[in-house]
């Protein structure tokens, strides 16, 4: 998208103005919509589990958007109740945890059950990891073989997927060291026991390092720029300060600046014409072709484009090579097991490329015909 204004004909342009016509309460005007934009639309807002939010932008929605609507309020009703179970054991058992993300940001949407999501993330205390895995097997929880250092991962049909935290960052992140004692800066809930919370400022700090992590590694959707819009929206004497000062320590301020001025932008208003200037638009379409949690396209331009310019020979095999082969800093964060014990490391590279070929054989094939274009697109 070059900079200058923005089309609502165009189906991008199409796809932002229903959100904004969904975040405030008004309907997206018939005539710009016929069936094959309506299709068009769907997929796209399916691409970034936006379809509930946008199905409140339509007059009379279609079977397809309705459907996608109550489908998002069933999956919260069921997740909130499976939460509530969890939160109760850790209260009985004096299990110390804070709800992140987007268990919080849901309720600044405009109705119950618009947010979508995948899975609920909740940080807790790292000593009592044993015992939580324990009640999660006992209840019907599978967990990932291969355990990240910083989250544990729980699935339960029919939907449920927890990950629970033990740090917000894999060591080795950038943001490691600033969160690695987070819990000294959590508020204690005042209606429970050991239910904690961020201060309105830290959770947005919080949630602006978390969308960078997501850019500066693959990619990430338009639903995080939502998440910001609504949650400034709407919290109102939020010390910013504070938040620029702490922004300023984690080298977030520029990108701060320029995530939040793009999401008012595009949000907060239904029928001004939006102009956009460069950076802006590189970042919306960045944001628009990641879908929700950023893609292998972005993944190979992201770290071709950081070995290129670090030395550019060999970039390509070297992209391969560590994408089997992790560098140090990423298994430590990610495989801890394989990083304590360098004669396992083999098998890590047979699981992953086996598990790649045979499980994610149409993602393996995008990003090797990615890195085989990428002179052309950096």
């Amino acid at each position: 998208m070059e900079s200058g204004r923005f089309e609502v004909k165009d189906i991008n342009g199409l796809f932002i103005r229903a959100i904004s016509c969904a975040l405030h309460g008004k309907r997206i005007e018939s005539e710009l919509i016929d069936d094959a934009a309506s299709k068009e639309l769907f997929r796209i807002s399916k691409y970034h589990d936006v379809s509930a939010l946008l199905s409140l932008a339509f007059a009379k929605p279609d079977d397809r958007w309705t459907s996608a609507r109550f489908e998002a309020i069933r999956r919260t009703i069921l997740f909130d109740e499976e939460r509530s179970k969890i939160l109760r054991f850790f209260e009985e058992n004096q299990i110390w945890y804070c709800p992140l993300k987007g268990i919080i940001l849901k309720d600044y949407y405009p109705e119950f059950g618009i947010r979508e999501m995948g899975d609920n993330d909740i940080l807790v205390d790292d000593t009592k990891a044993d015992v939580i895995r324990r009640f999660m097997l006992d209840n019907g929880y599978s967990d990932h073989p291969l355990k990240s250092s910083n989250h544990d991962e729980y699935q339960k049909k029919p939907i449920y997927n927890f990950e629970i935290h033990k740090t917000l960052f894999i060591a080795g992140n950038e943001f490691y060291d600033y969160y690695k004692d987070i819990k000294k800066k959590l508020i204690k809930d005042s209606d429970n026991e050991f239910g904690f919370h961020f201060s309105k400022e830290d959770f947005y700090i919080h949630l602006i390092a978390h969308i960078h992590r997501h850019l500066s590694e693959n990619g990430s959707g338009i639903r995080n720029l939502i998440d910001l819009y609504l949650y400034l929206s709407k919290e109102q004497g939020l010390d910013h300060d504070y938040i620029e000062h702490e922004l300023n320590l984690l080298g977030l301020s520029d990108e701060e600046k320029l995530m939040r001025t793009l999401a008012f932008k595009l949000f907060s208003q239904t029928d001004a014409e939006l102009i956009l200037n460069e950076t802006e638009s590189a970042l919306l379409d960045i944001m628009l072709y990641s879908g929700v949690y950023g893609n292998d396209k972005y993944r190979a331009l992201i770290g071709i484009g950081k070995l290129k310019e670090d030395d550019g020979k060999n970039y390509k095999i070297r992209y391969l090579y560590k994408r089997i082969f992790m560098p140090e800093d990423i298994l430590k964060g990610h495989f801890p097991f394989f990083y304590k014990h360098v004669w396992a490391r083999p098998f890590l590279a047979v699981f992953r490329v086996t598990r790649a070929l045979l499980f994610k054989t149409k993602h393996v094939v995008k990003e090797l015909k990615t890195v085989w274009k990428i002179k052309k697109e950096i």
